[in-house]
């Protein structure tokens, strides 16, 4: 799973010269990544409705801590949401080998 992170031109680069067979085993691990983090987001999203956190309120230290930890969980959720996506879309166009 961390190599769908870590390493994404490493990733789509076997996935398309190995075939599907790669492909739906990247796939799988890049959406068993992206499916907590979503589930994270949802406990995320909870957390951050409360007083503090309201935007016509006078920003302070916690809520701009906060708005950093929502914009770092969604450049990594969509950023894994893409590596899921893009090795789907390589394995059903590639053919198995």
């Amino acid at each position: 799973m961390a190599e769908v992170i870590f390493r994404p031109l490493r990733v789509l680069k076997s996935c398309w010269s190995e075939g599907r067979t790669t492909c739906n085993r990247y796939s799988l691990a890049g959406w068993t990544v992206f499916l907590p983090a979503l589930g994270f987001g949802a406990m995320l999203a909870k957390g951050l409705s409360s007083e503090a956190f309201r935007f016509d309120r006078e920003p302070t230290l916690i809520s701009n801590i906060g708005l950093i930890f929502v914009a770092v969980w969604l450049a990594f959720t969509m950023y894994a949401g893409f590596m899921a996506v893009a090795t789907g879309l390589i394995g059903t166009v590639r053919r198995s080998k």
